[in-house]
């Protein structure tokens, strides 16, 4: 029972090691966010259209965006139990579909290899084994026909 619990909080341990990880990526994305996305120089652009004439102002005010939020502690928290549990349903589900499905998958692939291993070898046995085989039985047989054809 001991090594049980010990096992499960040291897969806690892994899934919390592996979520904090994931939130440290998205921290580093938002700290980032003034860096330009593409890097690459273009110099032949044509020149951009020219705007076209305003004839009246727009009927709908759009109000200028509020920034985006940031997370408390608490939202990352939970976040994180979330994709812990995500993590722990992908993982089961993948180990369920292995137990179940990888012997069948196993004992097909190497009964075929076993069919392709046997065809190769009759194949290979037809071409080098079989002539050297009837090359010796032709001179064995010839060399007992040879006393009879003296006598």
């Amino acid at each position: 029972m001991n090594s049980d619990d010990d096992r499960e909080l040291s897969e806690a341990d892994r899934l919390l090691r592996r979520a904090d990880a994931l939130l440290q990526r998205h921290r580093i994305l938002e700290e980032d966010d003034d860096l330009p996305l593409v890097t690459d120089i273009v110099d032949d652009l044509p020149p951009p259209p020219a705007p076209a004439p305003i004839s009246a102002p727009p009927t709908n005010r759009m109000d200028q965006p509020k920034p985006a939020a940031r997370h408390d502690p608490a939202t990352h928290i939970a976040q994180a139990e979330r994709l812990v549990e995500i993590d722990t349903v992908v993982q089961r589900a993948v180990e369920a579909w292995v137990a179940a499905e990888l012997p069948a998958i196993i004992e097909r692939e190497l009964s075929l290899a076993a069919d392709r291993l046997h065809e190769e070898t009759v194949a290979h046995l037809r071409a080098t084994l079989l002539p050297r085989l009837s090359e010796h039985i032709s001179e064995r047989l010839g060399a007992a026909d040879e006393p009879l054809k003296r006598g």
